[in-house]
């Protein structure tokens, strides 16, 4: 290892140890704290290894993440107490338009003086708990941007919901082969008396509602609604939806005036 870098280690250890439990982590040792390495990860060059395994680390324990060569001249607590108050917690230097370097936080979901064992039990608990929770995803969009907008959601997002429709007035014409491809592995819901246009959301909302409770009223604990210019990050949305009674008639969202 670089004299630098040792002397980097050494300055993050004295300043640090105290506040916080510090762990090296390597490649050898990345499984220890990451119980579901990606199985393409021993495909990666090792700077994108070290990025994958940096953010697995933040995503599953929270924390810290600071580049090895950042030389620390007191402890970091104070920053990352900034995190009672903000979910992200970021520096960067950039004299002249050059990046010197970056130190990056992010709220931890548990304490981060947890041992590392019953961080991973947590997680695995809150896995568990986003698998038995069931959602049924309806997102409205139309004809002008179901190959565009709509699109994007297919290809992202939506296959993370146990079961999605798009909820569309019509098939747009004049498609190409491949836009007629992808149409066909999309799951646009069979409902009719759609109108295109802004004014008539509210009824094509009410619409998918109406055909989810006709098909799938007993298949999912929960059904919600979306635009094709929305991203959900469905992971949390089970999470946050798995601590709530399916048995209350209620509904979460935003009133957007």
């Amino acid at each position: 290892m670089p004299s630098h870098i040792c002397l980097s280690l050494k300055t993050l250890h004295c300043h640090n140890r105290q506040d916080f439990s510090l762990k090296l982590v390597t490649k050898a040792t990345a499984k220890q704290y990451i119980i579901d390495i990606h199985s393409a990860f021993d495909r990666l060059i090792p700077a994108h290894q070290a990025d994958y395994v940096r953010c697995r680390l933040l995503e599953i324990f929270g924390g810290m993440y600071v580049d090895i060569d950042i030389v620390a001249l007191q402890s970091f607590k104070k920053w990352y107490d900034y995190l009672t108050q903000y979910d992200i917690v970021g520096y960067s230097w950039k004299p002249d338009g050059d990046e010197i370097g970056n130190i990056f936080y992010i709220r931890s979901r548990l304490n981060y003086k947890l041992d590392p064992y019953e961080t991973i039990l947590r997680y695995r608990h809150n896995e568990k708990m986003q698998n038995l929770t069931r959602i049924l995803c309806l997102i409205l969009t139309s004809a002008n941007t179901l190959v565009t907008r709509a699109r994007a959601v297919h290809e992202t997002w939506a296959s993370r919901c146990d079961k999605y429709y798009f909820i569309c007035e019509t098939i747009p014409k004049n498609l190409t082969n491949n836009e007629i491809q992808l149409i066909k592995s999309m799951s646009i819901a069979p409902i009719n008396n759609t109108l295109p246009g802004y004014d008539h959301l509210t009824l094509k909302s009410r619409l998918g509602f109406y055909f989810a409770y006709e098909h799938h009223q007993n298949d999912f604990d929960w059904f919600v609604k979306a635009d094709d210019d929305t991203y959900l990050i469905v992971e949390n949305l089970k999470l946050f939806l798995s601590k709530q009674n399916t048995s209350e008639p209620i509904t979460f969202g935003y009133n957007f005036k």
